[in-house]
């Protein structure tokens, strides 16, 4: 009895067609106000896309032709990220000897790719925008190429490396194919960083 009472008093539970009528009567409201019946199909012009009838399917581009023009402008960009977990007080305590042998020794190069510059964000927090406070967190630039973060977990006995990487987009091959060659550059990226890091 209790959780047919709450079903009809919270609207939680109530079916999504209900909420659909109070909606349609609005939008007929708008056509009539604006006099326009296609008034509802321009939901946002400045995105493609974005109106009710796919505007940019009408103008015969797909979704895929859509990424191609945005990989041809600002380049393929991929991201992976390599957890290493240790267990543990002796875990915990090889962590905390990682963060700190990157404040000492930053690598050359990781994967190949050369290091430009490094930011640690455990020390001058008071110099940086107040959003981004001290955490324990090193960036690692990788130039034009891209870059890598590495932080513990804040919940989880794990070191977390986060990499991610842009390259022009090589007409020579498919994008998946180069999407794909790209991920695994940026695997070996992270594994070189756990590799000179101990771990």
């Amino acid at each position: 009895m209790t959780g047919r009472w709450c079903r009809l008093t919270r609207w939680e539970f109530w079916p999504p067609w209900l909420f659909y009528p109070p909606v349609l009567f609005y939008v007929a409201g708008l056509m009539l106000r604006y006099r326009s019946p296609l008034l509802f199909t321009a939901s946002n012009p400045a995105i493609p896309g974005g109106g009710f009838v796919a505007e940019s399917k009408g103008d015969g581009e797909t979704v895929w032709d859509r990424l191609a023009r945005l990989y041809e402008t600002h380049g393929l960009w991929v991201s992976t990220q390599k957890s290493i977990v240790r267990p543990g007080a002796e875990g915990a305590d090889e962590i905390a000897a990682a963060m700190a042998l990157l404040a000492e020794r930053t690598p050359d190069a990781v994967g190949g790719l050369a290091v430009q510059g490094v930011a640690d964000y455990r020390l001058g927090a008071e110099e940086r925008p107040r959003y981004l406070a001290a955490t324990p967190l090193v960036e690692l630039s990788l130039g034009d190429a891209g870059r890598a973060l590495i932080r513990p977990s804040g919940t989880e006995p794990k070191l977390k490396i986060y990499v991610d990487l842009v390259a022009a987009r090589d007409q020579a091959v498919t994008a998946e194919e180069q999407e794909e060659a790209l991920v695994g550059e940026a695997d070996d990226v992270a594994a070189a960083i756990a590799d000179q890091l101990g771990l």
